[in-house]
């Protein structure tokens, strides 16, 4: 235990000393220099003097540092001085001078250490604590912002074992007005490192677990004593607040709005290296190209803007929201072009708004405009080029010879030639709001339930191939006899089977011709670290046991029905603008429904294809990488042919070029990076984070409060439904589903298509109204709300749910509904 054995030490240690070796954080602020113990140490002093409750403590001085360079055994002196601390650990913090201060506040640059109340352990915390302020973190900090720290104090302290812990922003850093208050379970250390997404909200909040006015009136106070909005450390024992640290906000804090929601449809899984090195790269090249075209930035401009258009949390993809919305800022159209990208990937988030980045005349208007119009004329002519080419890329043979051209040649189509896919996702953006749009000017009741009826069974949908072709094995398993045989053998004994029996070859050649078609058409078919039905064919057989197990009707039977469904809207809803607008303006405003159906319909098709090649080229991808992953495990450079998936696609494109090859050098990079991809929690839906501030967690946005008894979320396909939830983390578990289930679950791909003939209604906890899954939903009429914040957890499994698909309501029953 520390103790006081003061003839250890040879200097003054009454309390305001110049020449003290170490302060107690009890003493008088007024008689301790800010430069001998550091802003933190000092303002803890005040704290206290305050009345604040600070856990106990002392502070070494940075001439003790100082002595050390020249004598280490000067050290061991001042600790075996220090008086006795209680408890078993005690808590090693950084107080340097420069930290904490009026201009930069260093916030998690310098260490901080919990050990053992040993001599020998407290030492090395200190030690430690001088070396984090050498670390390459710290000085890239220092360069960064134009600062450097002088010496550095030492704080050590009581550890409090905290029931909850957090930090208090007095003032909110993006919501003018308000405040905000983040918290976990147990130490704030999980909050700083981001080991775990904290709790957020503004004061005053409802059920809190502690006591959050006395935490506003405390930080209320802190900031009138010290005069500036403060962002405070605090702790809870047992009801009692502790103050553990208060600095200035030094300026207003940037902060950076991320959504995964659309982009966790194609990406479901934590991301590879090399996936998310293509990302990055290819959603530069996607909104630069677009927005040029478009006439929406000008060539070399907003080059920042675009390369950090994404990002990764978690080892999964976000979009940059707030550089997305200053992207649009630029457009003459951007309050329309804003509501319709959110919805368009499912961002629900009202506390960001697009400002405009200049101001645009008549004249800029008309000329965008004009652009608009002049390439989507051109647009069916670039999805046919586009799917050209990556039939050409995809038809290629993998042989190890041309596994640099074809390598090279994936990345000249999805970096320079993607383009022209990229028109099919903004028209149907584009289409989709201005039929919103339109819809509401014209009154029309319920006008997102209708806009979503007159936008199903689109003719020609490429999305609806696999359901069709699904039918046509259905039938023929049907056909040959095969039902029982097919549904009472488990799935890796049929496989089998398949390939050994004679009896079944007419249903293995059916099967084969489905996989071929539509094998790479599955849950993460952009990833590659995920099998899809085409390299593991057991797994489509327990998708077809499924699909066996129900009663089902043809797929153009119900898209039949679905298009009859669709022409009476049409004629329903033109009937009540005619009621509302009158014979004349109605006229107009019909024709405009009508021409916008269709070329939302068109671009929605047009995406559709586009996304289908997309996939395909990546599963090209997967198989030059893995040939290749075989070159490196015999050349002893790799272990396994996936770890090539663990390389950034420049680092592949340096090894197929013969540069310098270290076989140990790319074994342990691949082994560092799966440690972390394998130690990946993933977080949550949307987040805010504060820009070049290291070490700190991301903030999550204040969630939106339900307006009714349930669940919310964007209605993708009209009709009310009850059902039984089947809640489902992944298509692996789509044999539980049963004829009428309500499907739950956190986001859909083309791989979930095969379950629609299955369900009553979806629900799904991400994604926007033109997600696979809503588009889907709305060809065969299935019910269904997406976007519904904390879905899977918040649902439980074998519920009784009501699904309104015309308003985005989900309710939880207490029992089934009735007939």
């Amino acid at each position: 235990m520390l103790n006081a054995r003061s003839d250890r030490i040879q200097t003054n240690q009454a309390s305001g000393s110049r020449h003290a070796r170490w302060e107690s954080l009890r003493a008088d602020p007024q008689r301790v220099e800010v430069a001998a113990v550091g802003a933190k140490a000092h303002t803890l002093m005040v704290l206290h003097h305050l009345g604040f409750m600070v856990p106990n403590g002392v502070v070494l001085a940075t001439s003790v540092e100082r002595d050390f360079e020249r004598n280490e055994r000067s050290l061991d002196d001042v600790i075996a001085a220090l008086p006795e601390l209680p408890g078993e650990r005690l808590m090693v913090r950084s107080s340097a001078v420069g930290e904490d201060g009026a201009t930069s506040s260093f916030a998690g640059q310098l260490d901080s250490f919990q050990v053992d109340n040993d001599p020998d352990a407290v030492k090395v915390g200190v030690q430690q604590c001088w070396a984090s302020a050498q670390s390459a973190r710290a000085k890239s900090y220092q360069d960064s912002q134009g600062v450097a720290l002088g010496g550095v104090a030492v704080i050590i302290q009581e550890l409090v074992d905290p029931d909850y812990a957090g930090v208090y922003f007095t003032a909110h850093p993006s919501r003018p007005g308000h405040d905000l208050v983040e918290y976990v379970t147990g130490h704030c250390d999980q909050l700083v490192t981001g080991a775990v997404t904290p709790r957020s909200t503004s004061l005053p909040a409802d059920n809190l677990p502690f006591d959050g006015d006395a935490l506003r009136t405390a930080g209320n106070r802190v900031k009138a004593q010290l005069g500036a909005d403060q962002d405070i450390e605090w702790l809870i024992k047992d009801q009692q607040l502790f103050l553990v640290q208060a600095r200035p906000i030094t300026a207003p804090l940037q902060t950076v709005t991320w959504s995964s929601t659309n982009l966790n449809e194609n990406y479901p899984d934590p991301l590879s290296p090399l996936l998310y090195s293509i990302a990055r790269r290819a959603y530069y090249h996607y909104f630069k190209s677009l927005s040029e075209r478009l006439g929406i930035a000008r060539t070399g401009e907003a080059g920042a803007l675009f390369a950090n258009i994404v990002g990764c949390w978690g080892e999964r993809l976000y979009y940059n929201m707030s550089n997305v919305h200053a992207v649009i800022s630029m457009s003459p159209l951007a309050s329309s072009l804003a509501p319709a990208f959110d919805d368009f990937v499912g961002f629900q988030d009202a506390d960001l708004r697009v400002r405009m980045a200049r101001s645009h005349g008549p004249t800029a208007k008309a000329t965008f405009i004009a652009k608009c119009f002049t390439n989507f004329l051109r647009l069916p002519k670039r999805v046919r080029r586009i799917e050209r080419r990556v039939a050409a890329f995809v038809a290629r043979e993998v042989r190890r010879e041309d596994l640099s051209s074809l390598f090279h040649e994936f990345l000249e189509l999805r970096f320079h030639r993607w383009v022209d896919a990229s028109f099919a996702d903004f028209y149907a953006m584009a289409w989709h709001g201005l039929l919103g749009r339109h819809l509401e000017q014209c009154g029309v009741s319920q006008p997102q339930g209708v806009q979503n009826t007159l936008l199903q069974a689109i003719p020609g949908l490429i999305s609806t191939g696999p359901i069709e072709s699904m039918w046509e094995l259905r039938q023929c398993v049907l056909r040959e006899g095969l039902r029982e045989t097919v549904l009472h053998t488990s799935a890796p004994d049929l496989w089998h089977r398949l390939q050994v029996e004679e009896s079944l070859t007419v249903v293995r050649r059916a099967i084969q011709v489905y996989l071929d078609a539509w094998g790479f058409r599955c849950a993460g078919e952009l990833t590659f670290l995920s099998p899809n039905h085409a390299e593991d064919p057991v797994s489509f057989v327990r998708v077809l046991q499924s699909y066996l197990r129900t009663d089902d009707v043809s797929p153009k039977e119900v898209l039949t029905k679905m298009r009859a469904q669709q022409q009476q809207a049409m004629r329903a809803t033109c009937d009540e603008i005619r009621a509302t607008a009158g014979p004349v303006r109605s006229i107009g405003a019909c024709l405009k429904l009508r021409a916008l159906v269709r070329v939302a319909a068109n671009a929605i098709s047009a995406r559709e294809r586009v996304r289908l090649k997309q996939a395909q080229m990546y599963f090209k991808l997967k198989q030059v990488c893995q040939t290749f992953g075989d070159v490196l495990v015999a050349q002893a450079v790799l272990d396994r042919r996936d770890d090539v998936f663990f390389l950034e696609y420049d680092e592949i494109s340096r090894l197929l070029n013969g540069d310098e090859v270290c076989g140990d050098y790319w074994r342990e990079l691949v082994a560092l990076r799966q440690t972390k991809r394998d130690a990946a929690q993933e977080l949550s839906e949307d987040l805010r984070s504060v820009a070049f501030t290291y070490g700190r967690a991301p903030i999550t946005p204040t969630p939106t409060m339900p307006t009714f008894d349930g669940l919310n979320g964007l209605p993708a396909c009209g009709g009310k439904v009850c059902g039984r939830a089947v809640v489902l983390e992944s298509l692996d578990e789509v044999s539980r589903l049963q004829r009428g289930d309500i499907l739950v679950t956190r986001q859909t791909d083309p791989g979930w298509v095969c379950a629609f003939p299955l369900i009553a209604g979806l629900v799904v906890e991400r994604g926007g109204m033109l997600s696979h899954g809503a588009i889907v939903a709305r060809e065969f009429g299935v019910p269904a709300v997406v976007g519904v914040k904390g879905a899977v957890e918040e649902i439980e499994d074998g519920a009784w749910l009501e699904i309104d698909g015309d308003n985005g309501h989900v309710r939880v029953l207490t029992e089934p509904a009735g007939p």
